[in-house]
């Protein structure tokens, strides 16, 4: 993983560390009618942490149907940890809210008591919840880091590898403990504004909580995240879409259809399909059904004789394909078969003089031109594996 991130994260960490311990002096200085420096030096941090923020679901809780798997155990322990992580995003908001608008008195002391005064005490009991549950006694971020190895064929599901995926979890706890911190000396703050409460013990209970929480969650993710696997698997659509999912090579080597009069430049029909591995089309005879296909003006390779006499239904312009399908009389059918969409010709054998026949031949056509499409980049693209891609 990206040591710059790493490092931005520690860096937090201990900064956040930092303005615990001298709050007590940011305090001394808050007038009512700013905010608190080091409130604003949080709300500074959570911006800069929102930029990279990116939810998804561990690979191997996908289901089949591209939702989490609630038959997995862990997953009953993701949604209440997401919960919890949302009731506290949401409060946020609302802090942020009441900090742009103009809001009364009763509603802005509402919010602070239900955090940290009300039975309650939604976040301050919330982020513990959060912290036993990941990183405590049930050690979910630990289950996470080896349940990526379960169910392989559910990693294509997720945009991402089982690395970034404790890695991006570990920023949102960051990020969630931030806001909750934020939500709870705001509202201290609040409460000593009117006159409700709020001593600087009952501060310094909390903060010292922040700090007690906060150290030992660094060496664990990196610990977890040095053995996790950083493979990264994209699976099939479920419906492919033509230069979006994929790419198609068009009109290279099509099957194409020929009189062996056309393939040679002196109109003979003595040597029959097969000796033509390698030839080009070099007229319409007499205009029968060469004159109603668009010619091959390229290669015409490895010519074989099926039957004298078939149907041929030709794809539109519009298509890649020549023809949609070719049946023969015997009731062979090169293509899906069943009623033409477009227009039926008929290609019959014919016989010059008394015992030799001009033999229709089934070639592939090497046909290039605008509307084929047949090379490949073989120009090497390589990774930057220094800087973990």
């Amino acid at each position: 993983m990206n040591c710059g991130l790493f490092l931005f994260l520690a860096t937090l960490i201990a900064f956040q560390n930092v303005m615990a311990t001298n709050a007590k002096k940011y305090y001394l200085l808050e007038q009512e009618e700013k905010t608190n420096p080091y409130l604003k030096e949080i709300y500074k941090q959570i911006d800069k942490l929102e930029k990279f923020k990116i939810r998804h679901s561990a690979a191997f809780t996908i289901g089949p149907n591209y939702y989490s798997d609630d038959r997995i155990p862990i997953v009953a322990e993701m949604y209440d940890i997401y919960s919890t992580i949302s009731r506290i995003e949401d409060h946020y908001k609302y802090l942020k809210a009441y900090e742009t608008f103009k809001f009364e008195n009763d509603t802005l002391l509402n919010l602070a008591k239900a955090q940290v005064i009300t039975s309650e005490r939604e976040n301050l009991q919330a982020v513990e919840h959060l912290h036993l549950k990941l990183f405590g006694t049930e050690d979910v971020i630990g289950q996470l880091a080896s349940g990526n190895q379960m169910f392989q064929d559910y990693t294509c599901r997720t945009p991402q590898s089982p690395q970034l995926y404790l890695y991006m979890l570990y920023e949102q706890y960051v990020l969630v403990e931030l806001k909750a911190h934020a939500l709870i000396e705001w509202s201290w703050m609040m409460l000593r504004k009117f006159g409700q409460g709020g001593s600087i013990e009952d501060e310094n209970r909390s903060r010292d909580a922040y700090k007690r929480r906060t150290p030992t969650t660094l060496p664990k993710i990196k610990q977890l995240m040095s053995r996790a696997d950083r493979s990264v698997w994209r699976c099939d659509p479920r419906e492919h879409e033509v230069r979006v999912t994929y790419e198609e090579v068009t009109r290279l080597l099509q099957g194409y259809i020929e009189n062996e009069v056309d393939l040679n430049s002196d109109g003979s029909c003595s040597r029959g399909c097969a000796y033509y591995k390698s030839t080009k089309s070099e007229g319409c005879f007499d205009n029968k059904f060469c004159s109603e296909q668009p010619k091959c003006s390229g290669g015409v390779y490895d010519c074989r004789y099926v039957e004298s006499n078939m149907k041929i239904c030709q794809a539109a312009s519009n298509q890649n394909r020549r023809y949609d399908f070719i049946q023969y009389e015997s009731g062979r059918v090169y293509g899906k078969g069943g009623s033409c969409h477009t227009w039926l010709n008929k290609a019959n054998s014919w016989n010059r003089w008394i015992f030799q026949e001009c033999s229709y031949c089934l070639c592939l056509c090497d046909d290039q031109g605008v509307e084929s499409d047949r090379y490949f980049n073989l120009r090497p693209v390589i990774a930057d594996v220094e800087r973990n891609r």
